[in-house]
């Protein structure tokens, strides 16, 4: 058992942040310079302990108005509320199936939740438009990823975040936006890319109804390669693709692909 023990509270001020310890299990007598040396790592620790908790606080604090702004945005547009956080799920969900590190998969999940805060800056009347956007109309929705971009780079927290969201429309042929990359499009973009895809098919827009799964996975399918990453397209299938097997007949077309120029792209705007 403990025969002495040691024990100096980590305080900054009047707030104590934790404990320190020191226990032996043989008599031990603590001289003055011993505990001189104790009690000044415990002041280290509890200051760095307290400065963790600020900036988790901070942190926290940031990702609770980008939340909030994400709201903003699909209540601007009724048919996409929710959509974000189904994102999220189907794109964690990839990464796991993937394989993907930790550090990644966090990265994902906050890239995934906040890819369409750049719509923040999109008028209602483009968001909600029933018929086909204009060319000039289609010029500006392209640039949400980039709006996205020029409003978390404020964070600081968020660095490794925002490329992952500037790049989600980008397509493994170089006709994605905003940057038109060709074989160099993040993973971890290429992961949102078709779980954005993939519920912005098998939901509701105003301008068109939702496909059903069987068809949405078909278009995916059709999309690998060009639009879509293949191994991601692949690890997707794995997940969602049993839950529609057994029910999967003849696909007959359901809508009307969106045309931009003469790129045909399927999912989201």
């Amino acid at each position: 058992g403990i025969i002495a023990a040691a024990c100096l509270p980590l305080a900054v001020g009047d707030e104590v942040v934790g404990a320190l310890d020191i226990t032996f299990k043989e008599s031990h007598v603590f001289p003055d310079n011993e505990l001189a040396v104790l009690e000044t790592f415990a002041e280290q620790a509890a200051a760095a302990i307290h400065s963790a908790q600020l900036y988790q606080q901070v942190h926290s604090s940031y990702l609770s108005t980008i939340a909030a702004l994400v709201a903003t945005v699909e209540a601007k547009d009724p048919y996409t509320r929710g959509h974000s956080e189904r994102v999220r799920d189907l794109a964690v969900a990839t990464g796991l199936q993937m394989d993907l590190h930790q550090d990644d998969l966090q990265n994902l999940e906050l890239a995934a939740l906040f890819h369409d805060i750049g719509k923040i800056n999109i008028p209602e009347s483009i968001l909600g438009k029933m018929g086909k956007l204009t060319e000039d109309e289609w010029d500006m929705m392209r640039r949400h990823p980039a709006l996205a971009e020029n409003i978390l780079k404020h964070v600081p927290t968020l660095a490794e975040t925002i490329p992952i969201i500037r790049s989600h429309h980008e397509r493994c042929d170089g006709r994605g936006y905003p940057d038109g990359l060709s074989g160099s499009v993040p993973k971890l973009s290429a992961i949102i890319a078709v779980a954005d895809a993939y519920d912005a098919m098998t939901s509701d827009r105003p301008y068109r109804n939702a496909l059903s799964k069987e068809n949405a996975l078909c278009q995916l399918r059709e999309g690998s390669g060009t639009q879509f990453d293949p191994e991601v397209v692949g690890a997707f299938l794995n997940i969602v693709e049993p839950e529609t097997r057994q029910r999967r007949q003849f696909l007959a077309p359901e809508i009307q692909l969106r045309h931009s120029g003469a790129v045909t792209t399927v999912g989201a705007r």
